[in-house]
């Protein structure tokens, strides 16, 4: 169980028993907040807006509002410090967030106008939801020690992917089972009961119940998470290779911030973590024109029952578990940026797999949801770790409150474009790579382009405290020797051991035949030629072995440090 709630790296281990209890109730909180997120966002959330009679413009609107709560993370810096207690902030806030939910639970069984009610809990929700985020990246910066990070929240998500998967493939499974079987039974149960089981969107609403309950017991863990002062906090944290405690600086000593302006104005006068809001400004809306339409043309145009929809939820779910593993290791080894730059150029080329889904042929939903989950592991996590890395200890809220209230503008203001362009797109047609494209394909192909171009503004962004690309390339020069020597050390010495074994046998077979009768002497003139051919074979497959192995290695190691140099040219 301990492994399950803590990674059992010795960086682990050597942290003091509180910082360990910390870590371990964060592990659980984001297992039952992403249960909770499972049950209520994606196919789910869409299905339920389709039962409401929700359209392109209405869904697009409804995906834009989680982007627009973020821009309440401007007033985040002036909140915590005015609040004095991020941990106080982040909880109560996430509490009046998710007990909104209870809302969704009654829209079926209410006459008002369903659609208006959705659409301002949700509002209400992001933007709650928001403000406990900006206070949450800062507590947790605080909390988890920054050489452990990429492995702690790869971890984290780890379990966190895995119960949300569940959930999900639970949830679809559900919906599912309520309309096949409650549905036709519910003819010849009593009226008021029935009255209730064939109400639209009331399967949704128990589903819905259950994620409330999980919301709630992510409270209970996240209230378990200690905040650290700052004698604490500098105790707990171990120190870096500058020999300073890497939390000298109290949760509470932040400096207050006068405005939302005066934040932003202080973000925006640091040159490096500009270049990385540029990006994360142009990327937010790239994915936002066509991402929030998935759901929907699996739902609507593509007809996929939700057990099927559940399905394909728990391959990205098992592969997103599985990057979250690749990319926690791979950027604490190799640095976040390289992480984030091949994770978002997988996420990149998503949408081009979704333009050749149709109806009669949705084979390759399967290799695209393993991509998504994948990429948008690494995209997710890397993001995040990058981003506690270059804001300021001491002014984490303002720098984490500006990156993502601006990203949230640029991502509310896409799913609205991105559902009038599908509204205009509805009957066109277009022709790519033999096939004919129309409606959201088009959205799709156009999303895709615009995620593959903003690539490019990754170029100079730097993190302190990583390597350069001319260190990463020394590095991966490094391994390749380490790899390659060995291998072809080993080679030869399954060559000798071989020749010397044929050597010893061709020597005993003559010295017999010394004793032997001169009628059998053939028979051994016979034996030490076939000897000597296998003993030639043997030698010529063990060469060849040699350099196909080498040839191998050296392939491997060159298609990386081909990636590395484009990223030094990006950098440069």
């Amino acid at each position: 169980m301990s492994q399950i709630l803590l990674p059992s790296a010795p960086e682990f281990r050597q942290l003091p028993p509180p910082a360990i209890r910390s870590l371990r109730a964060s592990v659980l909180d984001g297992a039952f907040a992403q249960l909770m997120a499972s049950l209520t966002s994606g196919f789910l959330l869409t299905g339920f807006a389709v039962e409401l009679g929700m359209r392109e413009a209405q869904i697009g609107l409804l995906a834009a509002l989680p982007a627009f709560g973020n821009l309440s993370q401007l007033l985040g810096p002036a909140l915590v410090a005015r609040w004095g207690s991020r941990k106080a902030m982040a909880v109560r806030l996430a509490a009046a967030a998710r007990l909104l939910w209870l809302v969704m639970l009654f829209l079926p069984f209410v006459s008002l106008p369903a659609a208006v009610l959705f659409l301002g809990a949700i509002a209400l929700n992001s933007l709650l939801g928001a403000l406990s985020g900006v206070a949450w990246m800062a507590w947790m910066a605080e909390v988890v020690p920054e050489q452990v990070r990429g492995r702690f929240f790869g971890h984290r998500n780890m379990v966190a992917g895995l119960v949300g998967m569940v959930g999900a493939w639970s949830g679809g499974q559900f919906i599912d089972y309520w309309r096949a079987r409650l549905v036709p039974a519910a003819a010849g149960w009593p009226t008021a009961v029935a009255t209730l089981v064939t109400r639209p969107g009331a399967e949704f609403s128990v589903v819905y119940a259950v994620a409330l309950g999980a919301g709630l017991a992510s409270l209970a863990f996240l209230s378990r998470v200690a905040e650290p002062s700052a004698a604490a906090g500098a105790a707990a944290m171990p120190e870096g290779p500058d020999g300073v405690a890497r939390a000298e600086v109290s949760a509470m000593a932040e400096p207050a911030v006068g405005s939302p302006g005066a934040a932003l104005a202080t973000v925006l006068s640091d040159p490096p973590f500009r270049k990385l809001l540029t990006f994360g400004v142009v990327w937010a809306f790239a994915v936002g024109i066509g991402g929030p339409f998935i759901d929907l043309y699996q739902v609507r145009n593509l007809g996929l029952p939700f057990g099927v929809l559940a399905l394909l939820g728990a391959v990205n779910g098992l592969f997103n578990i599985l990057g979250m593993r690749i990319w926690g290791e791979f950027s604490d080894r190799w640095g976040t940026l390289p992480a984030l730059a091949i994770s978002s150029a997988g996420a990149a080329v998503l949408p081009l797999l979704w333009v050749f889904a149709t109806p009669g042929g949705w084979g390759i939903l399967w290799p695209a949801n393993a991509l998504s989950g994948l990429s948008w592991a690494g995209v997710g996590l890397v993001s995040s770790t990058l981003l506690m890395k270059m804001a300021p200890r001491e002014q984490s809220a303002a720098y984490f409150g500006t990156y993502a209230a601006l990203t949230g503008l640029a991502g509310a203001v896409a799913p609205a474009v991105g559902g009038y362009l599908g509204s205009l797109l509805s009957a066109a047609r277009l022709t790519f790579g033999g096939r004919a494209l129309e409606g959201l394909q088009i959205l799709f192909l156009i999303t895709a382009m615009a995620r593959i171009l903003s690539l490019a503004l990754l170029r100079g962004v730097r993190p302190p405290r990583e390597p350069s690309p001319e260190q990463l390339l020394a590095a991966l020069q490094s391994a390749r020797i380490r790899v390659v020597q060995p291998a072809v050390l080993a080679a030869g010495q399954w060559a000798q051991y071989g020749m010397a074994t044929a050597e010893n046998l061709s020597g005993a077979v003559s010295r017999g035949s010394l004793a032997m009768e001169a009628q059998v002497e053939s028979l051994v003139q016979l034996g030490e030629r076939m000897v000597a051919r296998a003993d030639s074979a043997w030698s010529r497959w063990v060469e060849r072995s040699e350099r196909l192995c080498a040839r191998w290695i050296n392939w491997v190691f060159d298609r990386m440090e081909q990636a590395l140099a484009r990223l030094r040219r990006w950098w440069e």
